[in-house]
């Protein structure tokens, strides 16, 4: 979720603020926090992702959030075993600061991650995913531990290298979707 795939970078890198990127964590982990309580045992990713976009308009409105703007992402497949470079690296749920901060921009230093734990304890899938991430992007890439937030099972962070020499600092967001499972 919310990171872009490479594209051809025609304005140069900007980072976000440290009060938008707890902007964009704490509405993520609320809104998955919010669509929870609507997840039905056998739920696939995709569904689960429609379920948290709407928990995260709710949560949006709640706070009366006016500088951020929520949008689908690029495409939705609910057949999720395609290998189909195009949908590789998706971006499922688009936020965006008024003021042009975007978040999907090309040259964004920040990317976000939500991932959806089927299973208990956390701590698996943080190594698995960790694992994952260094196997493919190196070492540089290990995902650290980040502030935490109360609606997730863990913040973490980790920098990967994009085409070229860009790098991107990746905040993955863990979140209790079990209901699913």
């Amino acid at each position: 979720m919310l990171l872009s795939p490479d594209r051809p970078a025609g304005r140069p890198p900007f980072s976000l603020y440290d009060d938008e990127i707890a902007t964009v964590v704490d509405l993520a982990c609320r809104g998955a926090a919010e669509a929870r309580q609507h997840v039905k045992p056998g739920m696939i990713e995709v569904p689960i992702t429609r379920l948290v976009r709407k928990g995260i308009v709710r949560v949006k409105r709640g706070a009366s959030l006016s500088n951020v703007q929520l949008r689908a992402g690029e495409l939705e497949l609910d057949d999720m075993a395609s290998t189909d470079p195009t949908v590789l690296g998706r971006i499922d749920i688009t936020l965006q600061f008024v003021l042009g901060r975007n978040i999907d921009a090309a040259a964004q230093d920040d990317g976000f991650m939500v991932g959806f734990v089927l299973a208990l304890p956390a701590e698996a899938t943080v190594a698995a995913i960790s694992g994952r991430v260094r196997s493919t992007y190196g070492e540089e890439a290990q995902l650290l531990p980040a502030s935490a937030h109360p609606a997730s099972l863990a913040v973490l962070s980790g920098r990967v290298l994009q085409r070229g020499s860009h790098a991107i600092r990746v905040h993955h967001m863990l979140v209790d979707m079990t209901p699913a499972a």
